[in-house]
């Protein structure tokens, strides 16, 4: 039953959304509120807003647990960065101008602070978020599809596993299941090094799907044999 492991994965979901150390908090205080009330309020009418929340308290203590934890993966707490320091030294000149930054070492945990004052703050923490809820969304997917396969084995179920969960796994995962691989190849490859800019993956995705059978353009090859 997929259901089973509805309240973690939409819990953790909700949380990479969510995601703020703040917000979490006090989405937690209102969590506990509501399950300290449960034999006060439990099998009484309650008001039409405050009926939901309740029924769901403890999916709204788990979500507020991961918003939290992810948070602090980001982070962020009420949109400000958390940690007063940072894994990177600023060389500043005195007259002036932008600032060199030299990594130290990589950030022992979540994303380092100093992306709270560079430039293109709003565009990496968008990318970063959009690609890592890519790769959960997909992964839940591929999860849901194997409780169907599972499902089509012990009801004996044939017809449906080969003309309709093969089909789905061969759609999911030749496109979105290559998109996730070619998210991770593009974290792994140092294109400030290697003095390339980065093909952008939207791009990327809809070519193959609108230009398929064309040459792919110089700039926009991520891997060699990409075709």
């Amino acid at each position: 039953n997929p259901g089973t492991f509805y309240p973690v994965t939409y819990a953790f979901l909700f949380g990479i959304m969510f995601g703020d150390i703040g917000h979490g908090i006090i989405l937690l205080l209102g969590a506990m509120y509501l399950i300290s009330r449960e034999h006060a309020w439990g099998g009484k009418k309650l008001n039409e807003l405050i009926q939901p929340a309740f029924d769901g308290r403890y999916v709204l203590l788990l979500m507020a647990c991961f918003s939290i934890y992810v948070g602090g993966v980001y982070n962020e707490c009420f949109g400000c960065s958390l940690l007063p320091w940072s894994y990177w030294t600023l060389d500043c000149p005195e007259e002036g101008g932008r600032c060199a930054a030299t990594p130290m070492a990589p950030p022992g945990f979540g994303v380092d602070p100093i992306w709270g004052i560079a430039e293109n703050k709003l565009g990496y923490q968008n990318s970063f978020k959009m690609k890592i809820s890519i790769i959960l969304g997909v992964s839940q997917m591929v999860f849901g599809l194997g409780c169907k396969t599972s499902n089509c084995f012990y009801f004996k179920k044939w017809k449906d596993f080969f003309f309709e969960n093969i089909p789905e796994y061969v759609f999911l995962l030749s496109i979105f299941g290559y998109l996730c691989i070619l998210i991770v190849y593009k974290w792994s490859v140092d294109w400030v090094g290697l003095g390339l800019v980065a093909p952008p993956l939207l791009d990327t995705l809809l070519g193959m799907l609108l230009d398929f059978g064309k040459p792919i353009p110089p700039e926009m090859i991520l891997y060699p044999g990409q075709a």
